[in-house]
């Protein structure tokens, strides 16, 4: 699917739930040489679906606009003879 298809599923998808407490979020990363140092925010670079406005693209933090449950999933892959890390954190508390 193009990006403009999305663009269109993600707006309809807005619209069709226009006055719920929906959020959605889904993103990735083009740029697989990144690096980052120690405590830095991740910044996504395609952003797929923002459903909610819950994330924000300028400085890689995710505020939940409502409260309920929300589920985060990441796939992390270092190349042969490397090492990466990666921590999750919510209002300051680190989870591992």
């Amino acid at each position: 699917m193009t990006q403009k298809g999305r663009d269109v599923n993600a707006q309809a998808d807005v619209k069709r739930h226009a006055g719920t407490d929906l959020v959605a979020f889904f993103a990735s990363l083009t740029n697989h040489a990144i690096h980052l140092g120690v405590g830095q925010n991740l910044q996504f670079d395609n952003i797929i679906t923002n459903v909610g406005s819950a994330d924000n693209q300028h400085d890689g933090a995710f505020i939940a606009p409502v409260s309920g449950v929300y589920v985060f999933m990441s796939t992390l892959v270092s190349y042969p003879g490397h090492e990466d890390h990666f921590r999750l954190v919510c209002n300051g508390k680190l989870f591992a």
